[in-house]
């Protein structure tokens, strides 16, 4: 690419040559016009010279006196710097300035001369004399009487005389018209100055704008051209910031509403490279946070169902929709993905947008909802069986012997026992969930109480089963120690404990429910030394319906909803709840509650 110069140097060099070629021009004709300015008039001079000798000398011409006519040439020679010569009509010279008549040759042949006698006109000619060895300037006109020419006076001066005249002119010329070359030349020099500041500093603003910088305005010159030209970069400037701050503050809310949003989200291009990553696709996709603009989907993300789920959204019109499933840290995550073709203002398709939402929970909720039914269904199909088994058993004729219909009557009453514990406990599960979802402090009636109240309370509840297995049932509690909950609530959580304590335990081998402050809580703890839990159940003791032996617990008539709402109860109040155990050697079941600010310092 050729360089480009500034327009200064574009300017001023055709201003300077445009007036060195004038000036050059001028000096030509100039020089053309002072030349033939100079020949006429120095021939005007000696045609004045040669006609005022003629009526001085015509006399002498006619009687032939030469030494009077060779003293007049020589006299009029001295006076008037120029060269006098007189010559008969048959070319005899008669008087010379510079020369003696009888010396010379005949001058007939001479151009000026016989143009005088045959024409009768002035003649002139330039041409090298030999007399006296220089170029001369030739004037001669005819010596007249009655219409009778008698001879010819010829005035010459030396052409040097002349040529001097001419260069002297010329000289004058030539510095007058350097100096105006000169004056013309710092003229143009600044008035290309003039022409170019302006758009200087139009392109010194240009790039200002190309850099961001709109804070500067372009000054308006005073050239019409150039102040239209600058005002409209002005507005341009103007237009472009406000844009430019327009699509900022979209850009902004756009990342703000990506980095706030749950869902991932991913944008690629034709060639599926990255276009933009929000923080939760960073999150779920297990992505380093790096500069992953401009990396291919591949390279990032080694996901073979989200690979083609990006290439069908790119190769369709229609949105698509999938699951994928994803391991982090040996955790699975289950991931529903929606993709949608991008398009540019002319409708041309430029990518595809991924959203990303994890349904992990929700797929977690359906399985647990889809268990729930099934256990609860489970659960009642059996004493509803047994009432409809002994009911039918009554109807066709058990009613009659009253040893068996009073059998009969005592398993519909143990089933629907049974059937409303179910239905209560999923009441109080119902209860216990409404609480954690809402304001809890607000459904649940909160007492500060001993601690050893509920206890107690708890014990006298459980103390007809624990006789009836010989189980000693004893508490340990510190004086003082006082607990800010649900009365009820707590009390049927430590029931609950105490009761699966009881029903686990050999007979004759003690529970003991205990109490006490720590830092900042109060532990509760129901302890016991029966068969234990495996390892591999205690991380989901306490959900619903799950029994460790299924058919043991049916057998004592548990519900399998005991623990799950120990859980609930106690994460109403903000507390947690922790198993330990050891099969052969018993467990320990511990509620740990927010104490209650007078025991803060427990």
């Amino acid at each position: 690419m050729p360089q480009r110069r500034r327009m200064f140097w574009l300017l001023f060099p055709r201003y300077l040559t445009i007036i060195l070629v004038s000036m050059v021009a001028v000096f030509a004709v100039f020089r053309y016009v002072i030349e033939g300015f100079y020949r006429d008039d120095t021939r005007g001079q000696l045609e004045a010279l040669a006609r005022v000798v003629a009526l001085r000398l015509q006399a002498a011409v006619e009687a032939e006196d030469q030494p009077q006519i060779q003293a007049e040439c020589l006299e009029l020679g001295r006076l008037c710097q120029a060269r006098f010569t007189v010559v008969l009509r048959a070319g005899k010279v008669m008087g010379d300035t510079y020369e003696i008549p009888a010396n010379m040759d005949n001058h007939a042949d001479r151009p000026e001369i016989r143009t005088a006698l045959e024409q009768g006109t002035v003649g002139t000619s330039e041409r090298f004399s030999h007399t006296i060895q220089t170029q001369m300037f030739y004037v001669a006109i005819p010596i007249v009487k009655d219409g009778r020419a008698l001879g010819v006076v010829r005035v010459a001066r030396p052409l040097s005389q002349l040529q001097s005249a001419i260069r002297s002119a010329q000289d004058r010329v030539l510095v007058g018209g350097l100096g105006i070359a000169l004056i013309a030349g710092l003229l143009s020099l600044l008035i290309a100055r003039r022409i170019t500041a302006p758009i200087e500093e139009i392109r010194a603003g240009a790039e200002r704008y190309a850099q961001g910088d709109f804070t500067c305005k372009i000054l308006q010159p005073d050239a019409a051209e150039l102040g239209d030209l600058a005002q409209a970069m002005n507005r341009m400037a103007a237009e472009i910031e406000a844009r430019i701050a327009t699509v900022t503050d979209q850009r902004n809310e756009l990342e703000a509403i990506l980095r706030s949003m749950i869902e991932g989200v991913l944008a690629v291009d034709q060639e599926q490279r990255l276009l933009t990553v929000n923080n939760a696709a960073f999150v779920l996709l297990g992505m380093q946070r790096a500069d992953v603009h401009g990396k291919s989907l591949q390279e990032v993300v080694r996901c073979p169902a989200l690979h083609k789920l990006a290439t069908t959204a790119l190769q369709q019109e229609a949105s698509v929709e999938g699951e994928i499933v994803l391991y982090d840290q040996d955790r699975e995550r289950i991931v529903q993905v929606h993709g949608t073709a991008l398009h540019d203002a002319a409708g041309v398709r430029t990518g595809a947008a991924l959203v990303l939402n994890d349904i992990t929970r929700l797929r977690r909720l359906e399985n647990v909802r889809r268990d729930f039914v099934a256990n609860v269904s489970h659960e009642l199909r059996t004493p509803i069986t047994s009432l409809k088994a002994s009911v039918e058993t009554l109807l066709d004729g058990a009613m009659r012997e009253p040893e068996n219909a009073h059998r009969f009557l005592q398993i519909i009453l143990r089933h629907a026992d049974r059937m409303n514990a179910i239905i209560n406990d999923l009441l109080l599960l119902a209860q216990m969930d409404l609480a954690e979802k809402d304001d809890a402090p607000s459904r649940l009636e909160w007492k500060v109480i001993p601690a050893v109240d509920l206890l107690q309370a708890a014990m006298r509840v459980c103390a007809v089963k624990a006789e009836k297995k010989g189980i000693q049932v004893s508490h340990d509690c510190p004086n003082g120690l006082s607990v800010r909950c649900d009365t009820h609530l707590i009390e049927q959580a430590i029931i609950n404990l105490l009761d699966n304590a009881i029903n686990y335990s050999e007979g004759g081998r003690p529970v003991r429910v205990s109490a006490r402050a720590e830092d900042a809580d109060v532990l509760i703890a129901v302890q016991d030394q029966g068969s234990g839990i495996p390892s591999n159940h205690l991380p989901r003791i306490f959900e619903r319906f799950y029994r460790v032996d299924k058919a043991r617990s049916r057998e004592q008539g548990g519900t399998g909803l005991g623990l799950a709402i120990v859980k609930h109860i106690v994460q109403a109040h903000g507390g947690s709840v922790a198993v330990e155990s050891e099969v052969g050697k018993g467990s320990t079941f511990t509620i740990r509650l927010p104490a209650p600010r007078q025991n803060g310092k427990a």
